[in-house]
């Protein structure tokens, strides 16, 4: 089964799911709308509309998921409570355009990467750069993750792949509980949801769907909280771009996404890398025949998804490196994906419909 929202404002930038994985925010130019993935209804239950340019991440709190944060080119960073429309409650001013973020598990504080290269780190209630970290000659980053151990990736324009690690624990992820869901394992031949958005249509706008197969509000309550970054290792993982960074749930595996229709997985060791060591090449993933836009980990680990502007999402087995589910469908451009515990689901960054290029 499958459904199709439709994001009317322009191309989709970026998809995320809400924790419990019940909404769905679908980041736009330059808005960011929420969508209840239980209902019928097409209308987003919530607008976030105080960005002047596209916006290039969305990111929950994982503690609850009541707080996300959105990042723009227009060069701000805006928190948002899910559960009181309106304004953002608060407005971090970065300067050069962002193109992507992270809010911290406890959502205290955020992880920029902007178009100069800088990986800024930011208390939320000061709205203030806690910490700030410019590799070497790097070119413009484009994508960030963080590992559950507190491993900070982050990759730019000319192939570099930076590790950090983070000696403070906000960023760790929330321990599991017995009454937390199991991790989602993906079988090639069981039934998932999939959500997926692609590139803008005739009408200008854009769409969601899936298929079978400074603001003065009070904030989040925070407190000022000091960190630091150690560097662990620089790796050229490719010539040119590398797209988008994601790790796998246990923080063992890093995936790499490129523009010449690649998507790398690495095995991450932190005692190889404390060690001096270097992260090892376990996959070279190389089924799509253009730029690899985004990529996401099933919970479990054992499989990769993937989405490209040849039109395909893709899902690997990373046992055999061999794609087991094509996603078909699309007429353009897939340009970013989502996945939840509760669903495996894949977006793509432009609009349901097709490519106005």
């Amino acid at each position: 089964t499958h459904r199709t929202i439709q994001f009317a404002d322009s191309q989709v930038n970026a998809l995320r799911f809400s924790p419990d994985g019940l909404q769905l925010a679908a980041a736009g130019n330059p808005r960011v709308l929420l969508f209840d993935v239980t209902s019928a209804n097409p209308n987003p239950t919530f607008v976030c509309d105080s960005h002047k340019a596209n916006v290039t991440s969305v990111s929950f709190e994982q503690s609850g998921g009541q707080w996300f944060l959105s990042s723009s080119e227009d060069g701000s960073l805006k928190i948002w409570d899910s559960r009181s429309p309106g304004g953002a409650k608060r407005s971090l001013h970065n300067g050069d355009a962002v193109s992507d973020a992270i809010l911290s598990a406890d959502a205290r504080m955020a992880i920029s990467a902007d178009s100069v290269g800088r990986v800024r780190v930011w208390d939320i209630t000061s709205g203030r750069v806690a910490l700030e970290e410019a590799p070497q000659h790097s070119d413009a980053l484009q994508s960030i993750a963080l590992s559950p151990a507190g491993i900070l990736a982050a990759v730019n324009k000319s192939g570099a792949l930076f590790l950090w690690q983070m000696t403070h624990g906000l960023f760790a992820e929330p321990t599991r509980s017995a009454s937390s869901p199991p991790p989602l394992s993906v079988s090639p031949t069981a039934s998932h949801n999939v959500a997926f958005s692609v590139d803008s249509g005739s009408n200008g706008g854009g769409g969601v769907g899936g298929g079978g197969g400074s603001g003065s509000g009070s904030g989040c309550g925070l407190m000022s909280s000091r960190c630091a970054l150690e560097p662990l290792c620089r790796v050229q993982a490719h010539s040119r771009y590398v797209l988008k960074v994601c790790w796998s749930e246990d923080g063992q595996s890093l995936a790499s996404a490129h523009d010449d229709g690649r998507v790398k997985v690495w095995g991450v060791s932190y005692d190889a890398l404390a060690g001096g060591g270097n992260l090892s090449a376990l996959h070279t993933l190389g089924a799509h025949q253009r730029w690899v836009w985004d990529i996401a980990f099933s919970s479990d680990g054992e499989h990769l998804f993937s989405a490209s502007s040849d039109k395909k999402a893709l899902l690997w087995d990373l046992r055999s490196g061999a794609v087991v589910r094509e996603y078909i469908g699309h007429q353009k451009a897939i340009t970013c994906l989502a996945t939840s515990s509760e669903t495996a689901s894949l977006g793509n960054s432009f609009s349901a419909a097709q490519s106005s290029a």
